[in-house]
Parts: C-alpha cells; structure tokens; sequence
C-alpha cells in the first residue's frame, strides 16, 4: 500500500491518467445509446461518414440547424478509427475524463500547489454527473472543457500577459463551434462581472478587452461565415429561432420549476456539493491569495445557476458548467479540512 501510495505521490500525472482510464473507458460501447442526445449526436456523425459531407450536419441526410459541428467531428475522427458503434461515440468524452483531471490538476497546482489541484481532479471526476457524462456521447463535457480554458486564460490574460488573452479567445471559439453563442452569454458575462467587481479601469485593460472582443467573434464566427457563404442564411436563421424557443419555451417538453438546476446541482454533483456547505470555510478562501480566481468561479457558478433557472427549457446538463465551480469550492474545503500541511504539499 506505502509503495502506491510513494508512487502515486512521485508521478501524479501518470497516476491520474491511470485511475481516470479504468473511470471513464470500460464498457463504453456495452450499453446502447439511450439519451437523445447521444443517439442524435452519433447519428450526425455516422451521417457525415457515409455522405461524405464533413462541413453541415445532417440527420436524416438533410440539414440539422441546431448545433455547430465540432463535437461531431471528433465522434468522426472516433468512428474512423473504432468503427461507427457506441464505443466510438462515446470515446471522445472518455478520453476527455482523462484531459480535463490533468488540467485541474495542472491548473491547482499553478494556482496553489499539487495537493489543492488533486484534491480538484479527483473531487471533479469522482461526482455523480460529471463522472456519468464522461462516460456519454453528449456534446456538454467539450463544450464546457472549452468555456473553463476560455476563463481561466482570460484570468491570466487581463492582468499579464497578451498571449493569454488570444487562448482565450481561441477556446471562446471552439465552444462556440461546440454548441454555439451560449458560449458567449456564459464566458462574457462571467469576465465582465469579474473586471466589474476589481473596480481597477485602466486604458492597457480596455484594450486587451476589445482586442478579446474581436479576435473572439472572429475565430467563433470561422464555420458560421463558412456556412452562410455556401449556403445561404438558412443555418443562422433556423438556428436563431431554435436558440429563442429555447429560451422561451418548454421545448420538448423539457420543462420544470425555477428551482429545477439547484436540485440537479445538489444532488448530481454529489459529494463534491455536499462538501459547500461548510460555510465558516469561505472567508479563508476569499482572503487566500487566489481570491481573484475564487471570485470567477464563483460568479461563473451562481450565474450559470441564475441563467439556466430563468430559462423555460430545463434539461439537466445545461447547468454543467457550474461542475467547475462547485468542485474548485469543494476542493478548498478538503485542503482546508485535511491541514495545510502534508507530504503531498508541493
């Protein structure tokens, strides 16, 4: 037990790697597609493969307006190698499980040290949902992956360096192309409120914040431009309209009351939101050094929460970007909880 426990501690990466895989890919493809989504999505892509047009989705070989296809075309990439069945589907967010635990690992160990960002990778991966997602062909784990690396990016980049501020951008981007402008009512409205709450204006910050606004909308706009001069207006107006009824609707039936995304959060993110509760732990966190990133996580939570509670369509993964959130606050609760001083510190 000591020589993993050694071996563990010496190469985290390695481990994380090791541990996530055995989560994520057993038995993908043992169980049939059963969500809608899942199905939908890999019949976008099988569609794709047998039409050989890469560039618009389709179902039923007739144009889909509802999502753009980036995630489609890594469930391509995944199909062209494991063959069109639902292990194929399914992978891409199974290899992602074991992405997204090495970036938080990565990440809390730049913001605070490597126990902080293990207790985050373990605490993200190892709730119900998220851990179930990975296991899925749904295009959320991506699309939130993106928006995450679009903030944390924008963290660093509005008070360092310029290079961040193109990162972020660029993952703006791919999640737009992910599953479209929801990207930028999340990502924007959480940047702004963080650079609101800093109260610190200055001319270099306003600038890196209209250099972040252009290069955005240029790389998000790179299929949709794509799509338009080839065929037209159709793509941006169905799908305008699809984004309103969402917006405005029970679409699909998918309904539910305003308190529908604080009992999926609560319970679906089990145990890493049980562990918020210990309120007395907040004021260390919002006095640690960190507290500038503790407040972004934050406002993109609630806001996420807000946001996808006043919406009429309720499905349950809408509000799985608030995942990041809630397991960032749990894991200061276990390294607060556990003492800060351990042979893991480092």
């Amino acid at each position: 037990m000591l020589r993993i426990k050694n071996w563990f501690l010496r190469y985290p990466e390695v481990s994380i790697i090791a541990i996530v895989g055995v989560m994520t890919m057993p038995f993908l493809g043992h169980i049939h597609l059963f969500d809608w989504d899942e199905a939908n999505f890999a019949e976008l892509a099988r569609e794709m493969i047998y039409s050989g047009n890469y560039l618009q989705p389709q179902i039923n070989y007739l144009p889909f307006y509802e999502k753009p296809p980036l995630f489609i075309w890594f469930q391509v990439v995944s199909m062209k190698i494991f063959g069109i069945n639902e292990f194929a589907a399914r992978f891409p967010n199974a290899l992602l499980g074991i992405l997204n635990a090495l970036t938080l690992y990565k990440i809390g160990l730049s913001l605070k040290n490597r126990r902080f960002g293990l207790y985050w990778s373990i605490v993200y991966t190892a709730s119900l949902l998220p851990f179930l997602y990975f296991r899925s062909g749904l295009i959320d784990p991506w699309f939130n992956f993106f928006m995450f690396l679009s903030i944390y990016y924008a963290y660093h980049g509005f008070s360092g360096k310029w290079v961040w501020i193109f990162l972020s951008a660029m993952f703006l981007g791919f999640a737009t192309q992910t599953k479209g402008p929801a990207a930028w009512i999340i990502v924007m409205t959480t940047i702004v409120l963080s650079l609101v709450k800093k109260l610190a204006f200055t001319w270099r910050l306003f600038f890196k914040l209209c250099l972040w606004v252009i290069t955005s909308l240029i790389l998000s706009s790179l299929w949709f431009a794509y799509e338009t001069l080839n065929h037209g207006t159709i793509y941006l107006e169905e799908f305008i309209r699809y984004q309103i009824r969402l917006l405005t609707t029970e679409d699909a039936l998918h309904g539910g009351p305003f308190y529908y995304h604080f009992v999926v959060l609560l319970f679906g993110c089990f145990p890493a939101s049980f562990l918020l509760f210990e309120f007395k732990r907040y004021k260390e966190i919002f006095r640690d050094s960190n507290s500038n990133f503790s407040w972004i996580m934050a406002i993109n939570g609630l806001w996420v929460l807000v946001l996808f509670s006043v919406v009429e369509t309720k499905i349950i993964h809408y509000s799985s970007m608030a995942y990041y959130a809630i397991s960032y606050f749990a894991a200061y609760m276990l390294y607060y909880r556990f003492g800060l001083n351990s042979e893991i510190e480092g």
